[in-house]
């Protein structure tokens, strides 16, 4: 006789699986953030006198039922539940229920959206995915601007270009330029990107941020695949933070500047980092001068700045998808001061378009060379 086991989400097993979720989310964000694992009494009686050092108080007994490592399992308090989630910067626990809420509601939505759009690209149908992005554009702006990713890995990812869906993309003209800006294929080894941005710029001669990143792309793989005679044109100070951090990652790599100029810059980039509402800033600003300064050879230079190398931690821990300058920071951090992070940022997004270059980066700092050679080659750099 054969036995079916099936497990039915009735109110209350729904509740606890939720519940149980929750409080797994709640467990890794406050690791994430104290630097080590909770998984001894040692470690709770440490993480205890954090929280006293900041007048929030849960008993190592206490943290020790929550981490699984005492016999006795209890459910902590709604009271206990607000302190640990006061430290990681929420107003309280049910604060921290409903952001959690909607990140697994947008990550589902997510996850929908990237279905329709792959299955249409794979059946060749890459108008209507162009045609199913305007609809996000509209009903789903965040969606929208993830899914650009997919889009353009697919357009520009290809040894053999998608010809008619680049020029119908390049005929939608709001669509073309901001997938342009949102999406940044850095690696481009087959040229298309470039090529694309080339043909939009054209057709967008007034648009002059748009015309100053084409030049500011191009630059950048010039210098990089061994052009020196190139010059980096003054960038006006109230441009936007991706101009003026591929500016500054462009000045290290063509001017080579001194050691004096390159702590004088590092200052600059802190003062402009901070104070930020969207995450973007820092990384753009931070990853791009790690960039610079390791293809430059000049990382060392800051070996003793301690203000910078907390930055580059702090950055390194957000949890967030898509990030492709943690791949730089995190080389940076390894060889720069022999600061091994947490690798868990490769696990939590796919840098479709910084890809080898994260590769070729990681490869550096892990000092294997037969890699290092392999994407230096595939990307065409010297």
């Amino acid at each position: 006789m054969l036995f079916r086991f099936c497990f039915v989400f009735t109110p209350k097993n729904k509740y606890n699986y939720f519940y149980n979720m929750v409080i797994t989310q709640l467990k890794a964000e406050i690791e994430n953030k104290i630097g080590f694992q909770l998984d001894s009494i040692a470690a709770c009686r440490r993480f205890e006198q954090i929280l006293i050092n900041q007048k929030l108080y849960v008993s190592y007994t206490t943290l020790s039922r929550i981490f699984g490592l005492a016999f006795i399992s209890s459910n902590p308090r709604s009271s206990t539940l607000d302190e640990l989630v006061h430290f990681l910067g929420y107003q309280d626990y049910n604060s921290f229920i409903q952001t959690h809420s909607e990140k697994e509601a947008l990550n589902r939505t997510n996850i929908e959206s990237q279905l329709v759009l792959d299955s249409m690209l794979l059946s060749g149908n890459e108008i209507n995915a162009i045609e199913h992005l305007l609809e996000l554009r509209e009903t789903s702006p965040v969606i929208y601007k993830i899914q650009t990713q997919t889009l353009a890995s697919h357009f520009f990812g290809n040894k053999i270009p998608a010809k008619d869906g680049i020029r119908h993309l390049i005929d939608i003209e709001p669509l073309s330029i901001e997938l342009l800006q949102f999406f940044v294929f850095e690696d481009d080894p087959f040229g298309h990107y470039e090529n694309t941005l080339k043909k939009v710029r054209e057709r967008n001669g007034s648009n002059h941020n748009l015309s100053l990143f084409h030049q500011l792309f191009s630059l950048r793989k010039n210098v990089l695949k061994g052009n020196k005679k190139l010059t980096l044109e003054e960038i006006h100070p109230n441009s936007h933070y991706h101009l003026i951090s591929r500016s500054f990652e462009l000045d290290i790599l063509i001017n080579k500047l001194c050691e004096t100029k390159i702590i004088n810059r590092t200052e600059d980039i802190l003062c402009r980092i901070n104070e930020w509402n969207d995450v973007d800033l820092p990384l753009s600003y931070v990853g791009r001068w790690c960039r610079g300064l390791i293809y430059s050879n000049k990382h060392s230079i800051l070996k003793d700045h301690w203000k910078w190398k907390q930055q580059c931690i702090k950055l390194l821990k957000i949890q967030d998808i898509n990030k492709e300058f943690q791949a730089v920071i995190y080389s940076f951090l390894v060889l720069t001061y022999g600061h091994y992070d947490s690798l868990d940022f490769m696990f939590k997004g796919n840098w479709e378009n910084a890809k080898i270059e994260s590769q070729l980066l990681l490869s550096l700092a892990f000092k294997n060379k037969k890699a290092f050679e392999t994407y230096k080659k595939s990307l065409g750099y010297l």
